[in-house]
């Protein structure tokens, strides 16, 4: 399945019939009769341009199917954080390292055993 660009704000619908805005930021959504919980129409939302065209959308439908269908506007779009950048440079400048503390130097001594090894014939009597 291919999606129209996000470029595209309007996409052409069935003959007759306007398409989706995309981004426009409202939804229709149908409410149970007896639960009351949202129950979506489609597979995938249809985005209305304005307020006014998604409410005479919603109250076309729930006197064809006598049902309750509500409205919902999109209230922010969350996007996840660029990765590859770092920091953003702050306009404050930034504040100076202090040095570390100077590291003491540290003589590592190994010692050699004099005596001589013996082997194993020796330790038998052998």
């Amino acid at each position: 399945m291919t999606y129209p660009n996000r470029s595209s704000t309007q996409t052409t619908g069935p003959i007759g019939k306007p398409g989706q805005t995309i981004c426009g930021g409202y939804l229709i959504v149908r409410r149970h009769k007896e639960s009351g919980i949202l129950v979506r129409i489609a597979s995938r939302p249809f985005e209305h341009a304005s307020r006014d065209e998604a409410e005479a959308q919603a109250r076309l439908l729930a006197e064809r199917h006598d049902d309750e269908f509500t409205v919902f506007a999109e209230v922010t779009s969350v996007m996840p954080p660029v990765k590859g950048l770092g920091e953003v440079p702050s306009a404050e400048p930034p504040l100076p390292v202090p040095e570390p503390p100077p590291r003491r130097t540290v003589i590592v001594e190994r010692r050699v055993s004099r005596k001589p090894k013996t082997t194993g014939r020796a330790l038998n009597g052998v």
